[in-house]
């Protein structure tokens, strides 16, 4: 490896306690060469601690930006170990750039890929979703090791892309795949483990999905702090407030055997595992919500860089956005009357199609929420049926249904999908870009109505 140059210039004295910061931390790098104190008219060789005559001309102050660029100086990399995960966050949140150097999604991603922004763009092309320890490692700035990269996505072409793409460019081989008891299966179908050939120590897991992969990653997991996700552009730490300022995770499932294996490991890795939070303890800061949606204030939202990403095609980010959840307690009583009650919490959501709508949709299970959409959705698609000329409209909407009852197309999870051979022409209204206001009328009204019962229970 080259040496790399980092040149000062004094400046009066303000430069005086950052030169001596950055040559204590050169000086932990090596300890062969003594550090010249004279380092106004010199430039410090970061890899070997020699000293290099620069002319005065080319001597600029390093900015923090320079400083902190892993391709150029290995600084961050040796101070990020002694910083509060707090810190780090700070730091990242101060500009893009830096944002972009500190939590730097592609370098993570070269652990397992030699071209990450080649596995980015399929992630786009494919809705699929990274999460489990790597995304947590991601937001940590930690690397863990040993660790896999868990990559969700809907079973078919999806899932045999990926594969295909490990096998094919980066020298990977299939290792198993069966069901893993690393998750609740719920709408898992498969996981098959990957190993790659030159490096014992890289695996990834590609999990196949019955439907889109964040209903499998919201009802699946077994802790809050596993619980971040990573798209092709963005990246989401779902409970931000627990997981990096408390460094806390608390359990969303009930304890089992397996589980408490699971409890250990990350306690070794410095979180306290918690059950719930008492009633009366949560923090205004709390993310540990009744409900939520992915992308919502209490979520921290990353946006990735996208320079060399270059997806086929790619989805809008509002169908995972405006997934909703609904996150509540739960007391699980023993068989044996003298044990206390165990607690965890626990995520519901409900799948939401409908055929004016493009993508799925994730929702609180809340039946105002569905009938919100569904109504105004209902008269879309109606207006729709009836713009098409007459010869081309679907038989059922002028036979079974009716042209006022298509009710049957936008019921939740038990949504049926369009019938067999009825193609939604190119004219066709889609109303995804509105959802984002339905559901914030919804939960405006959702927040005003709970208000209003606090306060009768008050008086």
């Amino acid at each position: 490896m080259s040496a790399q140059r980092l040149s000062f210039e004094r400046v009066g004295d303000d430069t005086v306690d950052d030169t001596a910061m950055v040559k204590r931390v050169c000086a932990s790098s090596s300890t062969d060469t003594p550090i010249a104190e004279d380092v106004a008219t010199t430039s410090l060789d970061v890899c070997s601690s020699t000293l290099i005559d620069t002319p005065a001309a080319k001597r600029t102050a390093p900015s923090l930006l320079d400083i902190l660029n892993r391709d150029r100086f290995p600084f961050w990399d040796y101070l990020c170990p002694y910083l509060p995960t707090t810190s780090i966050q700070a730091l990242s949140q101060t500009c893009r750039p830096l944002r972009q150097q500190v939590l730097d999604v592609n370098r993570n991603l070269e652990r397992f890929v030699t071209n990450a922004r080649r596995l980015r763009a399929l992630l786009g092309e494919h809705d699929a979703l990274i999460s489990g320890s790597f995304a947590l490692q991601f937001f940590l700035a930690e690397r863990w090791p040993g660790s896999d990269l868990d990559i969700f996505v809907r079973k078919g072409d999806g899932a045999n892309a990926l594969g295909a793409y490990l096998e094919t460019e980066e020298n990977y081989v299939l290792e198993s795949g069966s069901k893993d008891s690393n998750y609740d299966w719920g709408e898992m179908r498969e996981v098959k483990s990957y190993r790659r050939l030159d490096s014992a120590r890289s695996k990834v897991q590609i999990i196949a999905t019955q439907y889109q992969p964040i209903n499998a990653i919201l009802t699946g997991f077994y802790m809050t702090a596993v619980l971040n996700i990573i798209s092709w552009n963005k990246a989401y730490c779902i409970f931000p407030y627990e997981t990096m300022v408390q460094r806390k995770t608390f359990m969303l499932k009930e304890c089992n055997e397996y589980f408490e294996g699971l409890l250990f490991k990350y306690s070794r890795r410095g979180f306290v595992n918690e059950d719930i939070v008492p009633p009366g303890d949560h923090l205004p800061a709390s993310s540990l919500q009744g409900i939520r949606r992915i992308g919502d204030s209490r979520t921290l939202t990353v946006e990735l860089p996208k320079d060399g990403v270059h997806p086929k095609s790619v989805a809008s980010d509002v169908a995972l956005e405006y997934s909703g959840f609904d996150f509540e307690p739960v007391r699980v009583l023993t068989d044996d009357p003298i044990d206390e009650p165990t607690c965890h919490y626990r995520i519901m959501t409900r799948r939401f199609v409908h055929i004016s709508l493009r993508q799925e949709y994730s929702f609180p299970t809340a039946c105002e929420l569905q009938e919100l959409l569904g109504g105004r959705l209902h008269k879309s698609a109606k207006m729709s049926l009836l713009s098409m000329p007459p010869a081309d409209r679907p038989k059922w909407f002028g036979g079974a249904y009716g042209r006022t009852s298509i009710d049957h197309y936008w019921r939740g999870h038990s949504a049926k999908k369009p019938p067999h051979g009825f193609k939604r022409p190119h004219e066709w209204r889609y109303r995804d870009a509105d959802v984002p206001h339905w559901y914030q009328l919804w939960f405006e009204e959702l927040e005003a109505d709970e208000k209003a019962l606090r306060t009768t229970t008050r008086y």
